[in-house]
């Protein structure tokens, strides 16, 4: 009989704001808390489990039989794939498990996980050449398998396609940006729930963008969750309550149903232009991953599109995308924005990204230096932008630009590409920007602007460089601030080269969405913000109710400060005296007085 469960809070970081309530569907993906049961029921229940271990061994030897007559593989994969199919079906090791689950009485995953660690120990014992190691990792995809053939696919990507047909909360220690894409089309999930620290990372980039509530650095959340039925996700309070009672539950429908309200107050004219009181115009475009998040960014007020991040429509590629996938994908993003304006950036690919092509690590090898360095995954990008260049809303940008150099051979090898594809007239419909995000960007960003159209400013980067703090640094996360004065300083001076060369500038980065913010930049002068749709309605709301001179009077204050915690206290007492309706004082207090 399974011991009733009693409600547990965790407290964590608060990524995505809302409130999402709904049954527990947690991926173990490591296999760390695969249950160890001792079988009840005698003999029968023992040969009923092993019944069940030999048809998981079948239905994996199908899928492996099926990939090596369905695909056109290349001889060594085939011999791969047969091998893992003889080890698979091999009577020692399926006689070992069956064994061990009628001689232990135990169930089928515990068996194959101690079997298999078994086999592990004696390879270990006899010397680590080549060839042992090779048979130590095709062990691992054998019990892998097996493993998610027993847990009912609950593991790996496989899960995706077993999601539950009820609302549910995802739990998970980390999640791929793959997963992700793929999660945000299930019309089931309400909320994310992690273990893995949030920071600034590219996974809390796109959840932002996604807008489901979620809450990370849930520490114990996959040991809390096993055998719970239910979970609600805070994102307004960064906190995750495990089996809520009754009374939980209906104090959150209520807290989510106050949100919600208050939330739709700013959809209402998310269309009109952001002007403040004194006539000073703000344009607010949106980041995104997708062309299908176009109408999304619509709907939530965006000018213009503000980022693309080009790599993550390419995560599950199994290839290097061709000229034909760019030129598919940037003609379809361009065409549903149009008129809006877009930019999209090249190829960033860093060390918090996974998939068929990736770079290592956030110093070093990233961005514009990864793409100079690998022309065969470079060269088809930049044709499929020349190619749907035609509708003349593109905007390129450059990220991690570090030297003038970079920015004149980017524009050489447009000028070279377009010339073969006979395509040199697209070129006048192509705007060319710098990414700042090292403070060697910083230094020369003078002579960076005399050879670009505009800056984006990449605060998430730019933060991180500045501090020296690694965005997922749990340890160290009190660094990794925006409210630093370095980092508003560093901004302001951006505007006022911005100006004096007559070059577009725009903040895209998480900053970009922060209301607290919208005041300062308005003051410096900066009439560009690109962030998560989710975000538009409320800074619009925050310019359209503001003055310049009041901006430029705040910005001058907070120039002032000398450190992060007072920059922060002053700004934020200010904006939310200001605008108490929209920094939420009442109506959080309110759900305090009502709420759990």
């Amino acid at each position: 009989m399974t011991a009733e469960r009693h409600m547990t809070r965790l407290s964590g970081e608060k990524i995505v704001e809302g409130i999402g309530l709904g049954k527990v569907f947690f991926i173990d993906k490591d296999f760390s808390l695969i249950p160890h049961l001792t079988l009840r029921g005698g003999q029968k229940a023992r040969e009923k489990e092993k019944r069940r271990f030999m048809n998981a061994v079948k239905k994996c030897e199908k899928e492996l039989t099926a990939i090596m007559e369905e695909r056109e593989l290349p001889k060594e994969a085939l011999s791969i794939l047969e091998a893992h199919r003889m080890m698979l079906v091999d009577p020692t090791l399926t006689g070992g498990i069956g064994d061990a689950i009628l001689e232990k009485g135990i169930n089928a995953e515990w068996a194959v996980l101690s079997v298999f660690e078994e086999m592990a120990e004696r390879l270990a014992g006899s010397g680590a050449d080549y060839y042992l190691k090779a048979k130590a990792a095709d062990l691992e995809v054998i019990k892998d398998k097996l493993l998610i053939s027993l847990l009912g696919g609950m593991g790996h990507a496989s899960y995706i396609k077993d999601l539950p047909e009820e609302d549910f909360i995802l739990c998970a220690h980390s999640l791929t940006l793959s997963d992700l894409s793929s999660l945000a089309k299930n019309k089931h999930i309400r909320g994310i729930a992690l273990e893995v620290p949030g920071g600034v990372s590219h996974l809390t980039i796109v959840l932002r963008s996604i807008g489901l509530p979620a809450v990370l650095g849930l520490d114990g959340l996959l040991t809390e969750v096993a055998g719970c039925e239910e979970i609600v996700v805070d994102g307004l309070s960064g906190e995750a309550v495990v089996c809520p009672t009754m009374t939980q539950k209906i104090a959150y429908i209520q807290k989510k149903k106050v949100y919600d309200e208050y939330f739709e107050r700013f959809l209402t004219d998310v269309g009109d232009p952001a002007i403040s009181q004194d006539g000073a115009r703000m344009h607010i475009g949106a980041n995104i991953e997708g062309e299908e998040e176009v109408e999304l960014s619509k709907r939530y007020g965006a000018e213009f599109i503000g980022l693309f991040r080009t790599e993550l429509m390419f995560l599950e590629k199994e290839e290097i995308p061709t000229e034909d996938d760019h030129y598919a994908v940037y003609y379809e993003m361009l065409h549903r924005a149009h008129p809006m304006e877009v930019t999209i950036r090249v190829f960033d690919f860093g060390g918090d990204k996974e998939g068929r092509i990736h770079a290592t690590g956030a110093m070093g090898l990233r961005g514009i230096r990864f793409c100079f360095l690998y022309p065969d995954v470079f060269l088809p990008q930049v044709r499929g932008l020349i190619r749907a260049a035609s509708l003349g809303n593109l905007s390129i940008l450059l990220p991690f630009v570090s030297a003038v150099d970079e920015i004149r051979e980017f524009k050489a090898i447009l000028k070279e590409q377009a010339k073969d594809l006979k395509l040199e007239k697209n070129l006048k419909h192509i705007k060319v920007g710098a990414m700042i995000e090292l403070p060697a960007a910083l230094f020369i960003a003078e002579m960076l602007a005399r050879e670009v159209d505009f800056f984006s400013i990449g605060t998430n980067d730019l933060v991180q460089y500045l501090m020296a703090v690694e965005r997922q640094d749990k340890a160290l996360s009190q660094y990794f601030s925006h409210f630093h004065p370095a980092v508003l300083r560093a901004l302001y001076n951006l505007s006022h080269i911005a100006k004096k060369y007559k070059i577009g500038l725009s903040v895209c980065g998480e900053m970009g969405g922060d209301p607290y913010f919208t005041l300062l930049f308005m003051g410096m002068g900066i009439t560009s913000l690109s962030m998560s749709p989710i975000a538009i309605p409320i800074v619009k709301k925050i310019v359209r109710s503001g003055y310049l001179e009041e901006g430029k009077a705040l910005l001058n204050r907070m120039l002032m400060t000398t450190s992060e915690m007072e920059l922060r206290e002053i700004l934020e007492r200010e904006m939310e005296e200001r605008y108490p309706n929209i920094f939420r004082k009442a109506w959080i207090d309110n759900i305090r007085k009502n709420g759990d």
